[in-house]
């Protein structure tokens, strides 16, 4: 089940990685207890990324995901 899920939520996050040219690192997919809980892992190779750009990601990737993908 989480390896379709991981497979989705990857699809689902790199055209918004792309937009802000960073690279997606790790993607873990989980539960716990009742929650499913998702950790994405992005840099960029030079420089890093910002608190702001973190947030513009986790508000898109929660979008597309709370929209059906």
């Amino acid at each position: 089940m989480f390896e379709e899920l991981t497979e989705e939520i990857e699809g689902i996050s790199l055209p918004f990685l792309r937009e802000l040219q960073v690279e997606l690192i790790d993607l873990k997919v989980r539960r716990q207890g009742m929650t499913v809980v998702i950790q994405i892992l992005a840099d960029r190779p030079m420089g890093g990324i910002t608190m702001d750009e973190c947030a513009t990601l986790n508000r898109k990737i929660c979008e597309k995901i709370d929209a059906g993908g």
